[in-house]
């Protein structure tokens, strides 16, 4: 049975057929196609071959200097040029290790396409295949763990999981696996690889800084991006513009692999001094490397982060859904019931933010900004302003957000986790009765509806209070008194 079905997991409309085998590229080999990279790997071939030529050449050249001489050290050496010759390259290139696996109906295989034989160094059977399973601590880096494949007499064989590198090259081999190996893949998450991907797919801000720096002083495209464009090396293909604001604009496109993802666009300042443009750089890399660490089912998923045309690009996961303030416009009133279920969503992803070390403080917590999915879930998005917080603190120095939903400390330029508290409790008043919170004031909703429950009303007012040492402190008290109201 196929357990992983691309189309149900990841959103794509179309899944590729498997080629008579697949072919998985370990880094820092970039190409999945060994068709694609054989220039590469001829030329790698071509180096170690000219080593061992040169290791024969003064071989040869040491035994002719010891036919005419017959000094010692130059027997010692031309002993030592053997050696290297007859024994150390080819263990050297024995230690090297395989730099692909190959899957197909017969079975798997770790090849090395880098010395000058391309020859498998293991094949195995798939009659001869127990499991499949991966070995990490979730606790730290998962890329950091292995895939491992156990055969049926117990032999092991691991493949670093940093090595396949890519989301679309472990999700073909997952398909791979299911299609022709008869073992089980349930114990391999597809979506191991969506929120973790290693430098060459993720880069760092050094990376991101000289990709800015070396694009031409001029952009490529004045206007915005139009459908059926291709970006990120032809990465991804735009659909359609979904929205745009006066930093950039967010788009629907399509991965090469089919799935449906999201491009937020940030619009690069060229004209200025190089100091305001690294800021902006360094902007968009901290809310990128914020939802990076985050991993939450409420909370929007980064795929991955890139910058072109000078224009800084988050690829995020596609919501299909509305935002919560164009859900409440359409249908207000809300039935009660529904609100307590969009309130114990928004609460659990406030205390997973609250619980991460240090706290992650969104800082712009509003209906915008969170998505209603047609099954109900939500999804917190736009993370340009969150932070992370020392705890100990009093909160760090921004003046940024909605005013009808900052909190009194954030117009006087600090936010602490508090401030999100704040942001919930405007949030649930504007679902309860369907206005704008007024700014800088306690709510109560149930001066505004009439079948507003006495507890909705304790938790907004106590949410909303203005002084922070009078205010909600713990997001687990308001999930108790939510539960009281299923």
């Amino acid at each position: 049975m196929n357990r992983f079905n691309p189309e149900e997991s990841n959103g794509r409309d179309n899944v590729v057929p498997l080629n008579k085998e697949t072919v998985i590229a370990l880094w820092p080999y970039s190409k999945n196609d060994l068709e694609v990279d054989k220039e590469a790997h001829a030329t790698e071939r071509g180096k170690i071959k000219g080593l061992v030529e040169l290791f024969v050449n003064c071989w040869f050249l040491f035994i002719l200097v010891l036919l005419f001489n017959h000094f010692e050290f130059i027997n010692l050496l031309s002993y030592v040029g053997g050696v290297v010759v007859l024994i150390v390259l080819p263990l050297f290139s024995l230690l090297r290790g395989f730099t692909h696996i190959k899957l197909n109906r017969n079975g798997i295989g770790f090849y090395q396409y880098d010395t000058s034989t391309d020859t498998a160094r293991k094949s195995i059977p798939w009659s001869f295949v127990q499991e499949f399973y991966v070995n990490a601590n979730p606790k730290r880096d998962v890329l950091a763990g292995y895939l491992c494949v156990k055969e049926k007499t117990g032999t092991v064989h691991k493949i670093k999981l940093r090595q396949i590198g890519e989301r679309e090259q472990w999700h073909d081999l997952i398909r791979a696996i299911d299609e022709w190996s008869g073992v089980s893949s349930s114990k391999l998450d597809p979506h191991l690889f969506d929120a973790t991907e290693i430098d060459k797919n993720s880069p760092s801000y050094t990376m991101l800084w000289l990709e800015a720096l070396s694009a031409p002083p001029e952009r490529a495209r004045l206007n915005p991006l139009t459908p059926d464009v291709r970006i990120c090396d032809g990465k991804y293909t735009l659909v359609r513009q979904i929205g745009a604001g006066g930093q950039g604009s967010a788009y629907l496109a399509r991965s090469t692999d089919g799935t449906q993802v999201v491009l937020k666009e940030y619009i690069l300042p060229i004209y200025v001094d190089i100091k305001v443009r690294k800021q902006a750089i360094e902007r968009f890399q901290h809310e990128a490397e914020i939802l990076r660490g985050l991993k939450h089912e409420s909370v929007v998923r980064l795929i991955h982060h890139f910058i072109e045309d000078h224009r800084a690009y988050l690829v995020l996961e596609y919501v299909d859904g509305e935002t919560l303030q164009s859900l409440v416009e359409k249908k207000t009133p809300i039935p009660m019931t529904e609100i307590v279920e969009y309130a114990l969503l928004l609460c659990d992803v406030l205390l997973y933010l609250q619980a991460k070390q240090p706290p992650v403080v969104h800082g712009d917590f509003t209906p915008d900004n969170i998505m209603v999915t047609k099954d109900g879930r939500v999804k917190l998005i736009d993370f340009m302003v969150a932070c992370e917080v020392d705890p100990e603190s009093k909160g760090n120095s921004s003046l940024a957000g909605k005013p009808s939903y900052m909190a009194p400390e954030q117009f006087r330029g600090c936010r602490s986790v508090q401030s999100d508290i704040y942001a919930f409790g405007a949030t649930l008043y504007f679902l309860i009765t369907g206005k704008e919170p007024e700014p800088i004031t306690q709510l109560h909703p149930i001066l505004d509806r009439e079948d507003c429950t006495v507890v909705l009303e304790e938790i907004v007012a106590g949410c909303t209070e203005q002084a922070m040492e009078m205010r909600v402190v713990c997001m687990e008290d308001v999930l108790k008194k939510l539960h009281t109201e299923r």
